[in-house]
């Protein structure tokens, strides 16, 4: 029972490229949770000279899951020296 409640919860898969020369970048997830409404929570993952095609997964599940609740709005965003340089957003955000 408690590895299927750790299990629960929202799993972000982010496709993405770059194409240009290697670069730092970040891969930026920012949400707000059912539990928590107006809150937002902000997980990072780097990538130091980065250059090609990468699937990044970010996870909300187990404790994070199960106080918040469900992801209701949600923002993911390229970063690149503190500079956004792609974003995709929910509806609702």
């Amino acid at each position: 029972e408690k590895d299927r409640q750790a299990k629960k919860g929202n799993i972000f898969v982010i496709n993405w490229q770059n194409d240009g020369r290697p670069e730092n970048l970040s891969v930026r997830l920012e949400y707000r949770q059912a539990n928590t409404r107006e809150r937002v929570v902000t997980k990072t993952q780097e990538y130091r000279d980065f250059q090609g095609y990468e699937k990044t997964v970010i996870k909300v599940t187990g404790d994070e899951y199960l106080r918040g609740g469900v992801v209701n709005s949600w923002r993911i965003s390229i970063v690149r020296d503190g500079k956004i340089v792609a974003q995709e957003k929910s509806f609702i955000w």
